[in-house]
């Protein structure tokens, strides 16, 4: 009686077996899925805000637009940060970026993998244009608590690393000029500042051997005595038009030179 009530059973537990590990493998802890906090694997970032999508695609066919143009000298890479020459840095913009046929393919709220993934996405437009300078300044929106950021600021980096690597592929003949991840938090006991300073450390080994990138430190620019003055940015991540000004003139002269340009006054 029981061998064969067992027999009878046995369908019912191969069902739940199957169906326990078709659970699993569909759960957010598959090991096959994305890391939303991996720096270094593109990744879309839906959801991430409200109205992202909608964003997204306004940002893509705006830098197909500007690339259809086929004229850049200079390719912008970033988050709001780099956005943001469009809003209180646009006239800054149009005194030093305009003239050269700059592209901006900041997106706020970005991180390294975002990056990426737009990167893979506008491949074959990109592929039109031929800059001399392509500038990338990332990874605040990484490791950011206001913006949950969650990745370790060596995971970070090599995000970073990952980025120029593409760069290279997609222009072998131009210059990456990366910039350190600009300062964020009032004050230097400020805990994103720190882990900031720990993604700019890694950056001149990671970059030792790499012969077409540039880095560059402009933070200075930005701190005062080491605190970040608000008529810098506002909002301590943010510049305001002043900061844009100041770090436009901080990035010139290493920018102009790699151009082959007249610095702009």
């Amino acid at each position: 009686m029981l061998q064969h009530t067992m027999q009878t059973m046995r369908p019912f537990f191969l069902f739940v077996l199957c169906f326990s590990a078709l659970s699993v493998s569909v759960s957010g802890d598959d090991p096959a899925q994305p890391n939303p906090h991996e720096a270094t694997v593109p990744i879309y970032r839906a959801g991430h805000w409200q109205g992202y999508d909608r964003q997204f695609q306004t940002h893509i066919d705006g830098v197909k637009k500007e690339l259809a143009r086929k004229d850049a000298e200079i390719i912008w890479i970033g988050d709001s940060i780099t956005n943001d020459w469009y809003k209180g840095g646009r006239k800054v913009w149009e005194k030093y970026y305009a003239p050269r046929k700059a592209v901006n393919m900041g997106l706020s709220g970005d991180r390294t993998q975002n990056v990426l993934y737009r990167l893979e996405m506008l491949k074959t437009e990109m592929a039109e244009v031929k800059p001399k300078v392509v500038i990338v300044m990332i990874g605040v929106n990484n490791i950011i608590a206001q913006y949950q950021g969650l990745s370790t600021p060596e995971n970070t980096a090599n995000g970073i690393k990952a980025i120029a690597e593409v760069l290279h592929k997609y222009y072998p003949d131009a210059t990456v000029l990366l910039l350190h991840t600009l300062p964020t938090g009032e004050k230097p006991e400020n805990a994103d500042r720190k882990k900031i300073d720990e993604i700019n450390g890694y950056l001149p080994k990671l970059f030792a051997e790499d012969k077409k990138t540039v880095l560059l430190n402009t933070n200075d620019v930005f701190l005062k005595d080491g605190v970040i003055p608000r008529e810098l940015m506002g909002d301590f991540v943010h510049p305001t038009e002043a900061g844009y000004e100041a770090w436009a003139k901080a990035v010139e002269p290493v920018l102009s030179k790699l151009l082959g340009s007249k610095p702009i006054e």
